[in-house]
C-alpha cells in the first residue's frame, strides 16, 4: 500500500510539473534572459576576453624578477682529464652540481609598462566584444519575439475572418435554398470560406515557424509547449523621434563596438611604444648561485690532499659554493633592422585602427539614419492603415447590407471583404513593424527594451 502511494505520488508530482512547463509564458524579459545565459557563441566570446585578462595579469608578473634553479648528476667512464690533479686517468667518475639564477629588469624602455597597458585595453576591448555581442543577441530576440506576436494576431485575424466566412455562407446556403440568390453567388461564398481556411492553414504554420525560430534563439532542450506572453493591450504610442545626431551622440559614448575600437587603438599605440622601446639599452641585474661535486675531487684546504670519499660531497659542495651578483647593461647596435622593421609595422597599425575606429563610426551613424528613416515610414504607414482600415470597416458593412438586400453580387461583396481583410493584415504588420523601429531607436539611446 505504501508502495502505491510513493508511485501515485511521483506521478503526480511530474505530472504537476509538466503542467505547469505548459502552462509558462515566456515575457521579452525572460526571452532575452534565457539567449544571454545559453548562447554558444557569447560563452565562447566569454572564454576569449578571459583569456585577454590571463594576459593583462601576466603582463604584471613579468614586472617580477625570473628565478630558476637547475642541477643534475651524471657518470663518466673511460679516459678524461681530471683537472683536480692535472692528469689524465681512465675510471667510472660520478660527479653533479646544482644552482640558482635570476635576472631582474631595471630599465628597458620602460616596455613593461607598456605591455600592461597594452594588455589592459586589450582585455577591455574583449569585454566590449563581448557585450556586443549581447546586444546583436537581445535585437534579434525582440525582433523574433515581435514576429511571434504579429504571427499570434494574423492568426486570430483568420480565425475572425473564417468565422464570418461560415456565418456568411450558413445565411448564403439558406438563401440559395429559397430561391433568393443565384448557384452563382452561393458557390462563390463557398470558395470564399475554403479560402479562408487555407489561411487560418497559412497563418497557423506562420505562427509555428516563427515560435520555432524564437525557442531556437533561446536555445530551448525542446520547443514542445512553448508559448509566449502575448500582449493583447498592446498600445503603439507616437512618442517624438529625436534628432539623428542627438541618438549618435548617445551612442557613440555607450555602444561597445566604438569603445571597442578606441581600445584597440589606444592598444596600437602602446604597441608602437613598445617597439621603439627596442632602440632603448637594456639595464638588468643577475644573480648566480651553484655549487659541484665529483668521485674525482681532492681536498685543496688539507695538507694531505685528501681525496673522495674523505672528502665527501657534503664538504665539496660547502667549500665549492659560488655567488655571482652583476649589473648588466645591453646596447643595441644593429640587429638587421629587425627594431625599425618592428616600429614601422606598429606605426601602420595605429593608422589602421585609426581608420577601423572611423568605420566603426560612420556604420553606427548610418545604422542610426537608417533606423530613424525606418522609423518615419513606419509611423506614416501605421497611421495610413489605421484610417484605411476605419474607412473600408464602413464600406464594408454598407456593402454586407447591400449584399443580404441582394442589392450587389457576390463578386463586389467579394472585393470589399478582400479589401478589408488585406487592411487588417497590413494594419497589424505595420504595428509591430513600427514598434520594432521604436525599440532599435530606443536601443540606440540606452534606454532599456520592453513591452
Amino acid at each position: 500500500m505504501i508502495r502505491i502511494l510513493k508511485y501515485s505520488l511521483a506521478v503526480f508530482t511530474f505530472l504537476s510539473a509538466t503542467s505547469l512547463f505548459a502552462q509558462k509564458k515566456w515575457t521579452l524579459e525572460e526571452c532575452i534572459n534565457q539567449a544571454l545565459q545559453n548562447n554558444i557563441q557569447i560563452k565562447r566570446s566569454i572564454y576569449t576576453s578571459e583569456i585577454a585578462k590571463s594576459d593583462y595579469i601576466k603582463s604584471y608578473a613579468d614586472v617580477t624578477p625570473a628565478i630558476n634553479a637547475y642541477g643534475g648528476h651524471g657518470i663518466s667512464k673511460g679516459l678524461s682529464y681530471n683537472y683536480y690533479q692535472s692528469t689524465y686517468e681512465d675510471k667510472k667518475v660520478e660527479s653533479g652540481s646544482f644552482g640558482i639564477t635570476s635576472e631582474l629588469d631595471l630599465f628597458q624602455g620602460f616596455t613593461k609598462i607598456s605591455s600592461i597597458s597594452g594588455n589592459r585595453y586589450g582585455y577591455l576591448a574583449s569585454k566590449s566584444d563581448v557585450e556586443k555581442l549581447k546586444n546583436d543577441l537581445v535585437l534579434n530576440v525582440v525582433a523574433n519575439y515581435l514576429q511571434v506576436l504579429y504571427a499570434s494576431e494574423m492568426l486570430e485575424l483568420a480565425n475572425e475572418q473564417l468565422t464570418v466566412a461560415d456565418l456568411k455562407l450558413n445565411k448564403t446556403k439558406s438563401q440559395f435554398e429559397l430561391g433568393q440568390i443565384t448557384e452563382g453567388g452561393f458557390l462563390e461564398i463557398k470558395s470564399q470560406y475554403h479560402l479562408e481556411k487555407k489561411n487560418l492553414t497559412v497563418a497557423n504554420n506562420n505562427l509555428v515557424m516563427s515560435r520555432l525560430t524564437l525557442a531556437q534563439f533561446l536555445e530551448l532542450d525542446s520547443t514542445n509547449n512553448f508559448q509566449i506572453d502575448l500582449k493583447k493591450d498592446l498600445i503603439i504610442t507616437s512618442p517624438p523621434i529625436p534628432d539623428c545626431n542627438e541618438i549618435f551622440g548617445i551612442a557613440s559614448v555607450s555602444l561597445p563596438e566604438i569603445k571597442s575600437s578606441e581600445y584597440r587603438l589606444l592598444q596600437s599605440k602602446k604597441g608602437l611604444n613598445m617597439a621603439r622601446a627596442l632602440r632603448s639599452p637594456r639595464i638588468y641585474m643577475s644573480f648566480d648561485y651553484n655549487s659541484r661535486y665529483s668521485q674525482s675531487a681532492i681536498d685543496p684546504f688539507s695538507a694531505s690532499l685528501r681525496p673522495y670519499p674523505d672528502y665527501s660531497y657534503s664538504n665539496q659542495i660547502s667549500d665549492n659554493t659560488f655567488t655571482s651578483i652583476r649589473l648588466n647593461i645591453q646596447i643595441p647596435i644593429f640587429n638587421k633592422y629587425s627594431t625599425q622593421n618592428q616600429i614601422s609595422r606598429a606605426k601602420i597599425n595605429v593608422l589602421d585602427r585609426k581608420e577601423a575606429l572611423n568605420e566603426t563610426k560612420k556604420q553606427v551613424l548610418k545604422n542610426i539614419q537608417q533606423a530613424f528613416a525606418d522609423a518615419l515610414a513606419a509611423k506614416d504607414t501605421y497611421d495610413q492603415s489605421n484610417e484605411s482600415v476605419n474607412a473600408l470597416q464602413q464600406v464594408f458593412e454598407f456593402s454586407s447590407q447591400k449584399f443580404d438586400l441582394g442589392m450587389i453580387n457576390a463578386v463586389d461583396y467579394w472585393i470589399a471583404k478582400s479589401n478589408l481583410v488585406r487592411a487588417n493584415a497590413d494594419l497589424i504588420n505595420a504595428k509591430y513593424s513600427y514598434l520594432l523601429k521604436l525599440k532599435i531607436l530606443d536601443f540606440y539611446r540606452g534606454i532599456p527594451i520592453t513591452l
